[in-house]
């Protein structure tokens, strides 16, 4: 017998709401600020958030019926949420020591991602320095961190692929995606 997803009960009750800001998201090309509001106010976004933190590390079918039936309601809203909840997981990967200067200040910390290596890194004084200009971020504007892809050259002297977690102070979002253009024809 399947056992009661609660998160998935506490979630019904806010999908009119998300299905009435879908046109919204449309025309604003990012998910309504409401919208996230909503979800963080069930802890949804704590779905693979490490319990110590005050996560609920979901299993990862019961993630999926949440995000499926957030879906019906806005699949924009389900797609960039479903984003910054699965990067909690890669967050938890990482360092005991980067998760407590994510979640300890704020555990309701999001980040969103953009990992193909296009950043640049350079060794120097204070640490490794990050820099560089990435692409398609689902979720950056609601994201108190990204999470960005990079090569940096190890003791052999090649380069190995990275990631570097930097806070929403240290960037920049640059609004220039567009999925799609469509030109119509007068008659």
């Amino acid at each position: 017998m399947k056992k009661p997803n609660p998160l998935l009960e506490d979630l019904k009750p806010l999908l009119p709401a998300i299905a009435a800001n879908a046109a919204r998201a449309e025309q604003l090309r990012q998910v309504p600020d409401e919208n996230i509001a909503l979800l963080k106010s069930i802890g949804l976004h704590r779905a693979f958030q490490p319990k110590g933190f005050g996560g609920l590390e979901l299993s990862l079918p019961e993630f999926a019926d949440c995000i499926a039936l957030l879906a019906g309601s806005c699949a924009s809203t389900a797609w960039a949420m479903s984003l910054l909840c699965t990067h909690s997981h890669q967050l938890a990967l990482f360092s005991a020591r980067l998760q407590q200067e994510i979640w300890g200040q704020n555990p309701n910390a999001t980040a969103s991602s953009s990992i193909a290596p296009f950043g640049r890194v350079t060794e120097g004084e204070g640490g490794v320095h990050f820099s560089g200009e990435m692409g398609w971020s689902s979720g950056c504007d609601h994201g108190e961190w990204a999470i960005v892809g990079c090569r940096r050259q190890n003791a052999e002297g090649t380069q190995d692929y990275c990631f570097a977690v930097l806070p929403r102070s240290d960037y920049q979002i640059r609004d220039d995606w567009f999925a799609a253009r469509v030109k119509t024809a007068s008659r």
